[in-house]
């Protein structure tokens, strides 16, 4: 409540106008306005930071597959079955890294 503005783990910053104004003087609407921030401030967290995390990832990805011959993989970034098929995606494509690494 003390900044104007949230930040997420990757460092990313997003303003939210009311979320640092004092509520003594505000009326209805200001302080209805304010609650909203405050809640998009915990979203802006989590979702912010959730993707920050799938990018991350998506990187490492990109830089692990890269070398590999050119392959159809289908990588779902869908919000409800992100942590369900990120983790299996990353766990079959690290075994087909390391596969093909030993390979080589």
């Amino acid at each position: 409540r003390d900044l104007p503005h949230v930040v997420t783990i990757a460092g990313r910053r997003r303003y939210l106008s009311s979320i640092s104004a004092d509520t003594a003087g505000m009326n209805e609407r200001g302080r209805l306005d304010r609650g909203a921030d405050e809640r998009k401030a915990v979203n802006t967290v989590c979702q912010g930071s959730a993707a920050d995390i799938v990018k991350q990832a998506m990187i490492y990805l990109h830089s692990r597959l890269s070398p590999l011959p050119p392959a159809r993989i289908s990588i779902n970034t869908d919000a409800d079955a992100a942590a369900a098929a990120a983790t299996t995606v990353i766990t079959a494509a690290t075994a087909a890294a390391a596969a093909a690494t030993a390979t080589v």
